[in-house]
């Protein structure tokens, strides 16, 4: 029996689709000039300003001979520097850069307005973006319509239209939304090529993986649903003649190669006609991500686990925890479908498969690298939803199953709201610029991180740092100094400083995952933050995503989710003259610690990153506190804590014990303690995990979940026997009751 909402008429459907496309496009534009100009996305700041101002252009009338040759060429975004004359590096394709100067070049035209300018370029690529990530939205809806129908292309619309990655990754002008359309329009034409086989379906395909290539050269794994739209095809013969059936889909296999070299080469000629500089420029960029290139905004990544950190990252902050919770278990509902030998679910198997393998190679986790993904997870998504409606209507009623759906997207939509909120406020780092020319003197002496943005930005032709006479003094936290020698280097800085100003956690974080290589910095950071270096906090300045009074801090989000639009900017006062033997005491634990400057750790030692009662294990189990620091309030946390324990381990205790009189409740605390612990030891052996309250929690709670769904499945849902073995139970309670009766009786 099928739901009545899934029998959308087609009028209703498109009608539908169109509101969320508005939508989608309406949140997407919304605060797009969130940096007021200030260039505060470094990936933006060199396609806009350095790439598309400095190196494209076309003369008119056009020189061909400097056209042809790739040195020369204005179109070519890794031609030779004028002054050395070696070829410059670009990370990505020279698709959106013609099409985004191409139509700034019309803009102008139609407005009057120079748009090609380094000022306006900026805006009219984040608006192309915009868009572009809006049009992904009507493709996913399409994509899951030829999967499961109309209902599951709309419900995947939403949940596109919702992602909080994609809104934010469509108010920079970058080539994540560029590509990510892309990779759609190619896995709708797959799908098409893999059911009707035509040749046009196969160079559609192939014409959207070239343009793909065009717009960035990682994305090569995206020739593979091609290839499963041809192997689905050869599996369609209908002889089943494996040979016959290869033989059949050669035109395909051409039309789709030819295709797609065409596109790319009509859009990237250069890396046709100089390849081995391009194949550079991807080399250099998979060293990077790989780890092989030390770039020191990557380092932030050491250490984090590979699959288990994306998947965090995106169920925590890329699509919401509601989306993200449903993404992850839509997986299973996709490889269903897969297991039916569902076209459309193949090919976008394929490609999660494939994408995935690539990123599961990398040491570096962008967020943003997900986003070639958000189709299929939008898709995972509602295709879990709908799964649990029907089951909802079958199981009780219709009237439930409205209301899990209506509950699941308005928690998505608030989820939403409340990070479209950052584009309300003004960026935290714009916010203290404006205190730092209101407050700080000037003449002052202000740190700069080194790999992070200076403040105080500027704003106007008055309103900048030299107009203000700010001395700029630059902090190298990330070079590989000895301890004792990065010691005497912070204190030098220190010394010379009237305010040491934090543009963000980005240098901080990156620290913090190499503790083998700095563990005087993130003394040094300690140390500050706890008012040990004779600077005193006096301004924060922070944009956290939230709805009214309920702010949601989202420190532990990934670098690039947090640190360009909504950074926490942190600025310290020095309060007397600097006390270098102070500050040397207050960090010199960490100058006797193993110091390994590299990567990765080659020499592990017992050693703890930090001071016993600063270890991150530690902090964390005194989340109690404020509930334990007392006798009733710890009193009442054991006793919680004991019945969540019997909870979880009585289900057990009842399938390997049933043979006892008590049926296993005397042993149910100790199952209830151990399966739990036993399952986080192993996940933190494999570095799965790490040991975190949060994670104790939560594996508490599968085994009482798990423990009590066998206990149904096996029949064993009768009442525990009223025996002589409660009376231990009712005696120990009696005695508690006894004791606090005594202990708030007398004084």
């Amino acid at each position: 029996m099928r739901p009545a909402w899934r029998h959308l008429t087609v009028d209703t459907w498109h009608l539908a689709l169109a509101l969320v496309f508005l939508a989608a496009l309406s949140l997407r534009l919304y605060g797009l000039n969130w940096d007021q100009g200030g260039d505060l996305h470094p990936d933006e700041l060199f396609v806009a300003k350095i790439v598309l101002i400095d190196r494209i252009r076309l003369d008119w009338p056009p020189d061909v001979s400097q056209l042809l040759d790739p040195a020369r060429s204005g179109l070519n975004p890794r031609s030779a520097d004028p002054v050395t004359g070696e070829y410059r590096e670009f990370a990505y394709g020279a698709l959106p850069l013609w099409i985004t100067d191409f139509g700034a070049w019309l803009l102008s035209g139609v407005t009057g307005t120079n748009w090609n300018s380094a000022e306006r370029v900026y805006l009219f690529g984040r608006v192309l973006s915009a868009v572009l990530s809006a049009v992904t939205v009507l493709v996913t809806a399409l994509i899951g319509a030829r999967l499961g129908g109309r209902a599951l292309g709309l419900l995947a619309a939403v949940f596109a239209a919702f992602a909080p990655m994609s809104i934010q990754l469509a108010h920079f002008f970058t080539t994540d939304s560029w590509l990510t359309l892309f990779v759609a329009l190619c896995l709708l034409a797959s799908c098409r090529a893999a059911e009707r086989g035509t040749l046009l379906a196969f160079a559609l395909a192939g014409c959207t993986y070239g343009l793909a290539m065009a717009t960035k050269g990682s994305v090569i794994a995206l020739g593979v649903p091609i290839g499963a739209a041809l192997i689905i095809r050869v599996m369609h013969n209908p002889d089943h003649e494996w040979r016959r059936g290869i033989r059949s889909i050669l035109p395909q296999a051409l039309v789709a190669g030819f295709s797609s070299l065409v596109a790319f080469f009509a859009f990237e000629p250069y890396a046709l006609l100089r390849p081995l500089v391009y194949v550079q420029s991807l080399r250099t960029q998979a060293d990077i991500v790989s780890g092989r290139f030390d770039v020191p905004f990557t380092r932030v990544f050491s250490g984090t686990a590979p699959g288990l950190y994306q998947v965090e990252q995106l169920v925590r902050w890329g699509l919401g925890p509601v989306a993200g919770m449903l993404a992850v278990g839509g997986l299973v509902w996709l490889s269903h479908e897969v297991w039916q030998r569902r076209t459309a679910a193949t090919i976008l198997a394929s490609w999660l498969v494939a994408y995935s393998a690539v990123l599961a190679t990398a040491e570096v986790k962008f967020l943003r690298y997900l986003e070639p993904l958000a189709p299929v997870l939008a898709i995972s998504a509602a295709g879990a939803l709908l799964w649990l409606v029907c089951r909802v209507q079958l199981r009780w009623s219709p009237r439930w199953a409205t209301v899990l759906l209506t509950a699941t997207l308005a928690l998505s939509f608030l989820w939403t709201a409340s990070f479209t909120s950052i584009y309300a406020r003004e960026n935290p780092r714009i916010a203290a610029t404006h205190w730092i020319y209101a407050e700080i003197p000037p003449g002052s002496n202000l740190t700069a991180e080194y790999w992070d943005d200076a403040l105080p930005r500027s704003l106007t032709y008055a309103l900048n740092p030299a107009a203000y006479g700010f001395g700029t003094i630059n902090f190298d936290l990330y070079r590989d100094f000895p301890p004792a020698d990065a010691a005497r280097s912070i204190s030098d800085v220190l010394d010379r400083a009237d305010f040491v100003i934090q543009s963000s956690l980005r240098v901080e974080a990156g620290v913090r995952a190499e503790p083998w290589r700095y563990p005087t910095q993130i003394r040094y950071y300690d140390a500050l933050a706890a008012g040990e270096t004779g600077f005193s906090r006096v301004a924060q300045f922070a944009s956290w995503p939230g709805i009214g009074p309920l702010a949601i801090d989202d420190r532990a989000a990934d670098e690039s989710f947090i640190n360009y639009d909504h950074p926490l900017v942190t600025i310290y006062q020095k309060d007397h003259p600097f006390d270098r033997a102070a500050f040397e005491a207050a960090i010199s634990w960490s100058e006797n610690q193993p110091w390994q400057p590299s990567r990765w750790q080659t020499d592990p030692t017992l050693l703890l990153p930090t001071p016993v009662g600063e270890n991150p294990s530690v902090n964390d189990a005194r989340w109690s506190a404020a509930v334990t620091s007392s006798t009733p309030g710890a009193v009442v946390a054991w006793v919680i804590l004991l019945v969540a324990l019997i909870a979880a381990g009585l289900p057990w205790a009842r399938l390997a014990f049933a043979s006892f009189p008590d049926q296993g409740w005397g042993l149910a605390r100790v199952l209830g303690l151990v399966l739990p612990a036993y399952l986080i030891w192993i996940l933190a052996s494999l570095e799965l995990m790490r040991f975190r309250a949060v994670w104790s929690v939560l594996a508490l709670c599968g085994v009482a979940a798990l423990g009590w769904w066998l206990v149904r499945r096996s029949g064993r849902e009768q009442p525990l026997p009223r025996t002589d073995f409660l009376h231990p139970e009712v005696a120990f309670w009696a005695v508690i009751a006894i004791f606090l009766a005594f202990r708030f009786a007398v004084p």
